[in-house]
């Protein structure tokens, strides 16, 4: 009986050593890295007419405008947010279409509609987690100033990237 131990666990380890070393190997293949979405803008338009220049009750639609979508990322999640510089007790109306979705079943840009119910500058910002199922992540940590006063955060982590978007527009 000592004999058959002294014959497989020395085995055994050279075995576990060499999966190991496999696992690794895959890890660092591109084919199995997460990487986020990247954000083209933060589109803001009216449901029913044309122009940029809004008015209280005008109905308005939001949108994440992607312009490389996310890769090998489980569940998302979306959260929106709006603040404006009025005093009134219903400045606005908002509807979000979701708040999370399986992401590589459905990378579709999330929307948000808004119906400001009185004047002033209303920031519209937008809140993403893309939770990683890749063995690896492409790192992202950084701000980018996109125009038009659309800011964008990247921040990555072992299991999720986070994205944070804000505009301001006015309404007359």
């Amino acid at each position: 009986m000592k004999k058959i131990f002294k014959t497989i666990f020395p085995g055994l380890g050279l075995i576990s050593l060499l999966t190991l070393s496999s696992c690794s190997d895959s890890s660092d293949d591109a084919r199995y890295r997460s990487h986020p979405p990247h954000i083209a803008t933060l589109e803001v338009v009216k449901l029913h007419g044309t122009g940029t220049n809004f008015a209280v009750g005008d109905t308005l639609v939001a949108t994440i405008v992607q312009d490389r979508y996310g890769r090998l990322l489980n569940s998302a999640t979306y959260a929106w947010g709006i603040s404006v510089s009025s005093t009134a007790d219903n400045p606005f109306i908002h509807k979000p279409n979701k708040s999370g979705c399986i992401y590589d079943q459905d990378a579709s840009n999330p929307t948000d509609t808004i119906i400001p119910n009185t004047r002033g500058v209303y920031t519209i910002t937008f809140d993403g987690k893309y939770r990683i199922s890749g063995s690896n992540y492409e790192p992202a940590n950084y701000t980018e100033n996109l125009g038009n006063g659309v800011n964008v955060t990247y921040a990555s982590g072992a299991t999720s990237y986070l994205i944070k978007v804000s505009r301001n527009i006015t309404v007359r």
